[in-house]
């Protein structure tokens, strides 16, 4: 798997699990970002790489979001969320 479909798998999954939960404005924010770096190549893929990367770091920010449906965060669909944002962290990485 090339590293486009990978992060596009991965994005993909993101955002359905991120909607599951009603996080409807993250799973947005995510698919967005994903759908403008498969569209851009070159330069212009660095840049959108660069703010899609931007969302991992600071305060509040995608890295420390955790999954809670009616006061209750399920440990195993947690797990595989921070699995995700991780990968998708690492394959932006690799694609700069």
């Amino acid at each position: 798997m090339d590293k486009i479909q990978n992060i596009e798998t991965l994005i993909c999954e993101t955002a359905i699990l991120l909607e599951k939960f009603g996080e409807t404005s993250w799973a947005s924010a995510i698919r967005s970002f994903g759908d403008e770096i498969f569209a851009l190549k070159g330069a212009e893929r660095g840049q959108s790489i660069r703010k899609f990367l931007r969302i991992f770091s600071g305060s509040g920010s995608f890295s420390d979001l955790v999954l809670t449906m009616k006061g209750n965060t399920p440990l195993d669909i947690n797990d595989r969320f921070s699995y995700l944002k991780r990968e998708i962290h690492k394959c932006l990485l690799k694609m700069l």
